[in-house]
């Protein structure tokens, strides 16, 4: 039996290099990120992208063709509560035996997702967020309990997040 393994890869965008003292930092994480979605991607992996941005970073762009892409739903509020939630639907209809996360930021989207994986409300998304996000995605109440309260078996690549920096920043 083959073990279907795959990966979230969160918001490694041009945006998230602007802020000070995370440009020399994400750049770097941001090639890393791209290798290891190569490297994934070889072994038959699957890998979904959860942009947060325009213009992706080239390294993460170039296999854009062979990744599963999740809309941002930019342009109205609840965005990323819809993002993770449909992240997470597909990511259950894939049947993977374990879905690992990589990007940023280590301290509310990577969390979030990994707690919303993990069938949790999220540190900076709350119930209420989640399910008037699954109103807007036109989920039935059933649906939203069944997505929601599904955990699957996740875990976060912290080398691969920009928890290092978010560490350094927060002592």
């Amino acid at each position: 039996m083959i073990s279907m393994k795959g990966l979230a890869v969160l918001h490694t965008e041009d945006n998230y290099l602007d802020e000070t003292g995370r440009e020399c930092f994400n750049s770097k994480l941001f090639e890393k990120i791209g290798v290891e979605i190569g490297r994934r991607i070889e072994t038959g992996d699957s890998v979904y992208y959860l942009p947060g941005g325009c213009n992706i970073y080239p390294s993460v762009n170039k296999f854009a063709p062979q990744m599963r892409v999740i809309s941002d739903y930019r342009g109205s509020s609840g965005w990323a509560e819809r993002q993770f939630l449909k992240t997470k639907e597909i990511v259950m209809s894939d049947n993977l035996e374990e879905i690992a996360i990589a990007g940023v930021a280590y301290d509310c989207c990577v969390r979030d997702l990994h707690l919303l994986f993990r069938g949790l409300e999220g540190a900076e998304i709350s119930m209420r967020e989640y399910r008037n996000a699954a109103k807007k995605l036109e989920w039935t109440p059933e649906k939203f309990d069944q997505v929601f309260g599904a955990k699957l078996n996740v875990r976060v690549i912290e080398e691969l997040t920009d928890k290092e920096l978010f560490d350094a920043l927060n002592p």
